[in-house]
């Protein structure tokens, strides 16, 4: 695993993190933080689990169920076909520093590398993320989409991200 040193607003001060080890995607796919369904009292599931070869239309559906149904397997890292597997794991890290600083009991963070293909109306924020990769600064945005609550309305607490 390569260490990397994450500047992340929501964190506070810079936090150096291992970067999962990925392999690239042949399609459309999820990454994991472990597997559903395991305890993350126990130790047992840990490491990340990728879903792979699924249809882009469901991708943010899935990633959504994924977050509400096993908030265990976050965060959930959306990986669409061709996004670099550094900038995914860059992203992975970021999802996993966020579950660090959120309250426990909530759904599981749902992030991309990259703008996510996803409709304009889905609500998203975006983390300016500053990384040291091998002495090399690099700037980038993840963006974390907001989980919509089953039979809550969010959009008055929140604006879609226009970009």
């Amino acid at each position: 695993m390569t260490a990397v040193t994450i500047i992340l607003g929501e964190v506070g001060g810079p936090v150096t993190v291992e970067l999962p080890e990925l392999r690239a995607l042949k399609a459309d796919g999820l990454v994991l933080g472990r597997s559903p369904g395991s305890d993350p009292v126990d130790g047992g599931g840990c490491g990340w689990a990728t879903v792979e070869y699924l249809s882009r239309p469901y991708l943010v559906r899935l990633a959504f169920e994924f977050a509400r149904h096993y908030p265990e397997a976050g965060p959930v890292v959306l990986w669409p076909l061709g996004v670099a597997v550094e900038l995914t794991a860059v992203a992975c890290a970021v999802g996993g520093l966020l579950v660090g600083v959120r309250p426990v009991g909530l759904v599981a963070p749902v992030v991309c590398a990259v703008r996510p293909p996803m409709r304009r109306s889905r609500l998203a924020r975006c983390h300016d993320v500053r990384a040291d990769l091998d002495g090399c600064a690099v700037s980038l945005v993840v963006w974390e989409l907001v989980v919509p609550a089953r039979g809550v309305c969010l959009s008055g607490a929140m604006r879609a991200v226009a970009a």
